[in-house]
């Protein structure tokens, strides 16, 4: 939960809350020691941490002299491998967190899911904590856990490898983080390879896809991810409620959560001061030519007829409040196809290294 803004002629400051642990965001030493003392004069503060922020809710908050942040939770991963029994050498250490299968699904847990699973662990208490690491800094495993997730009162021996399978390779790769960087290269952010695309190195820009029926259930998984400073401030995988009759209907149920999304951030960016970020539209990098057209093109549409109010809500921040703008994207550029589906090992660490960061978004 964010807090209120304090401010004087000069300069701000900015709190987050989360229950009983707060985050003071300012450049004025004696504006925050006067928060505090405001702080203090209501309720009993435990103000032993001073300087720079180092840890948050079991994240690793690191440094580095050019500027750039990392976010990690190596500790929880490690604790979480050693709940389940993995470690150095166990059969469940990986390179990337999910084989491309469709896990069955079943009326009810066979005895024998449940005796595989980890002494003093269940099948929802391991769902849980990838959940919590994969909304934190893990947007890598959003996907496996996603998928798994939806098994979570009937499961197989199948689903507990699986699941056992992200948590080794989430202790494989238990350093990896998000990352934003200060000064990075002009270009950090311009794919190159994209006509019309802008991205400024502290601007918004989305990437937003859909894998047309792919669940079990013939439902559609909408995926999208919106950067800032060269790494992701937020994302989402999801299966969509509706079962879409087409690719382009998936891609534009997409779409509007994503825009969504887009629009949340920028009023929020606005109302922290940072209104100037947002006087272009917003880039969203979309490889569905059928989704772009309709955003881009009033004609009518007689094939789109059941989710034409979608499209509507596309045009009217793409031509009318001009918010947003759609960016023809190859599909093999797609960061946000890691949040749809599992991918091929190789193609899964090339998406995995640019959706953290690590990498710029595009590459020449």
């Amino acid at each position: 939960m964010s807090g209120p803004e304090r401010t004087d002629r000069k300069n701000r400051i900015f709190t987050s809350v989360f229950v009983d642990d707060i985050l003071i965001v300012t450049k004025d030493k004696k504006l925050r020691e006067q928060f505090i003392k405001d702080l203090r004069s209501r309720f009993p503060v435990n103000d032993t941490e001073t300087g720079e922020a180092s840890w948050l809710l079991g994240m690793k908050i690191e440094r580095f002299e050019n500027g750039s942040i990392k976010l990690s939770q190596q500790q929880a991963i490690i604790k979480l491998a050693e709940a389940c029994g993995i470690g150095k050498g166990s059969k469940h250490l990986c390179a990337f967190p999910m084989v491309q299968a469709l896990l069955p699904k079943l009326k009810e847990s066979p005895k024998e899911a449940v005796e595989s699973l980890p002494k003093g662990m269940t099948y929802r208490s391991i769902v849980g904590s990838l959940l919590f690491i994969s909304l934190c800094t893990r947007p890598d495993i959003a996907t496996a856990v996603n998928i798994l997730a939806r098994h979570s009162d009937t499961y197989g021996p199948a689903h507990v490898k699986e699941l056992l399978r992200v948590v080794g390779y989430l202790f494989t790769t238990q350093d990896l983080g998000v990352t934003y960087h200060k000064q990075a290269p002009k270009d950090v952010n311009r794919p190159t390879i994209m006509e019309g695309a802008h991205h400024p190195n502290k601007d918004l820009v989305a990437y937003c896809d859909a894998d047309y029926a792919g669940a079990t259930d013939f439902r559609s998984t909408s995926g999208y991810v919106i950067f800032m400073n060269g790494g992701p401030v937020t994302w989402s995988s999801r299966i969509q409620k509706l079962t879409a009759q087409s690719t382009s209907e998936a891609e534009c149920v997409a779409a509007c959560e994503c825009v969504k999304e887009v629009l949340h951030l920028r009023l929020l960016l606005s109302e922290l001061g940072y209104s100037h970020l947002c006087k272009e539209p917003t880039d969203i990098m979309e490889d569905n030519a059928a989704c772009t057209a309709f955003a881009h093109n009033l004609k009518n549409r007689r094939s789109a007829k059941h989710y034409v109010v979608r499209i509507r809500f596309l045009q009217e921040q793409t031509l009318e409040n001009k918010t947003v703008r759609f960016v023809q994207t190859p599909s093999a550029r797609q960061i946000s196809d890691i949040l749809t589906k599992p991918l091929p090992k190789v193609q899964f660490q090339k998406l995995r290294d640019q959706l953290l960061g690590i990498t710029p978004l595009a590459q020449k």
